[in-house]
Formats: C-alpha cells, structure tokens, sequence
C-alpha cells in the first residue's frame, strides 16, 4: 500500500506588523472523520469513507478519507466555497493519499486543480499522466483571484483505481492592506505633528 503523508497543524495566520491588516493568510485542514468539512463531492461515486473496523483500513490517517473512485465519468473532490485570495502571492494545496486499488500505476488519472473563476474553468495543477498526484503538494503564485476554487479529480475514461484522499490542506500568504480606519488614523497623527510644529 503506497501512502503519501504530509503531518499538519491547523491554523489561522494574520498578517502581523505595525500597520493592521485587512487580509488574512489563509489555512483550512479538512481531516475527513465523520464529515466532509469545507469540501464536496460530485460525480455519483465519490464519498465520504469510514473505516468499518475490519478488513484493510484505506484512510490515510485516522478512520475517514474521501474515496475517489477512477471509473467512467468525472469524479471529483472539490472545495465548496471560493476563497478570495485576490491578495496573496501564493496558495498551496496539500494532502495525504492512499491507493486503494495495487495498480502499479495508482494516480495516473487523477490531477488536482486550480479555478480562479469560481469552477467554470479549470487548470491542471501538473501533468495528470505523469504521476502528479504523487507528488502530495503544489503551489501556485500567478492568477490567484478573489474567487478561487480547488479541487481533485478523476479524469479517466474508465479504470479500477481508487483513490482515498485524507488531510486537505489550503494554504496562502497575504499581502498586508492597511484597514481604512487605520488609514485614516495615521493620516490624522501626521496631521496632528504637522500642526503641533507650526506652533
């Protein structure tokens, strides 16, 4: 059984400096156990996955994993609200995986990626047959936009591979906009030093 672990900690991260941001990083971890959390499913055969407690457990870590099944039609796991990431440079998708099925070629046809239109188009993260999905993380820092999606899917036109995908990790920087209170607030100490020099 071939895995792919990727160990994170879930967080929220904010821009920290003298000046308040108005945009935060962003990081979301989705673990799978007992609930699909911040992502859905779509295709008819992809779901939620519960290890029954006997037989071989396929959850990369834990008891739950989403299982992506490789047969006809297009099968995906895909974030279910946009994220504005119209202020960062870049975004990283992660996660944990497990082949399910002992093919030699596990993850041929399936590929993450990436929507900056909210799921109408989508973007190859990687080449879908070569292996990408092997490699558990890919960046991106170009075209990120305010109404950015991600996803990973099964392109194939038929197959016996499954795929059980575990800890879906988001992650972004932020560029650090000063909060307009904020703004107007240094602009009315400068004020206040330039008045208080003329006397």
């Amino acid at each position: 059984m071939m895995k792919k672990l990727n160990t994170t900690t879930l967080a929220i991260a904010c821009a920290v400096g003298s000046i308040a941001s108005a945009n935060a990083a962003i990081s979301i971890l989705d673990g799978f156990e007992g609930s699909l959390g911040n992502w859905s499913v779509s295709g008819g055969l992809t779901s939620l996955y519960t290890y029954g407690g006997s037989g071989t457990n396929w959850a990369p870590t834990g008891t739950g994993a989403v299982l992506i099944p490789s047969t006809n039609g297009e099968q995906a796991l895909t974030l279910t609200n946009a994220l504005d990431l119209s202020t960062a440079t870049t975004a990283t998708i992660s996660y944990d995986w497990v082949n399910g099925s002992g093919a030699s070629q596990p993850t041929r046809f399936f590929i993450a990626q990436y929507s900056a239109d909210g799921g109408s188009n989508w973007t190859n993260l990687g080449s879908q047959h070569n292996g990408n999905i092997t490699s558990n993380s890919q960046t991106i820092t170009t075209g990120l936009t305010a109404n950015s999606l991600f996803r990973v899917v099964d392109l194939s036109a038929g197959g016996t591979q499954n795929m059980y995908l575990d800890n879906m990790l988001i992650t972004s920087d932020a560029v650090a906009v000063p909060e307009p209170t904020t703004t107007a607030l240094l602009g009315l100490g400068g004020l206040a030093l330039i008045l208080r020099r003329r006397k």
